[in-house]
């Protein structure tokens, strides 16, 4: 009870925290398979994509969301634009990405 009482008293200071702690290697797993998100619908149309936010992004961080079709996977990546120019220039990775 006391750490999620100071969680919510210090919200700023556990984000700093986490921030620095996501500079580090880190590997950090969150998912929700049993949230359909192409089924809702809020008044703009079915979902085409589904992305996270720039309120938790690092360099390196690797996101990964069941596709809209049937066994697909959607793949967002935050990276330094040096690693993803190094990326674009490696043949053997472009082989496995497809861009559609």
């Amino acid at each position: 009870k006391s750490l999620s009482e100071d969680w919510v008293r210090n919200v700023k200071k556990l984000k700093s925290g986490v921030g620095n702690k996501m500079d580090c290697d880190t590997l950090l797993v969150a998912s929700s398979p049993r949230f359909n998100v192409y089924n809702n619908d809020f008044g703009w149309g079915k979902p085409i994509a589904v992305q996270g936010g720039p309120g938790n992004s690092f360099s390196g961080k690797l996101a990964l969301f069941r596709g809209i079709e049937e066994g697909s996977i959607d793949v967002q990546t935050t990276l330094w634009s040096d690693v993803l120019m190094k990326l674009l220039a490696d043949m053997e990775f472009l082989e496995h990405v497809t861009t559609e």
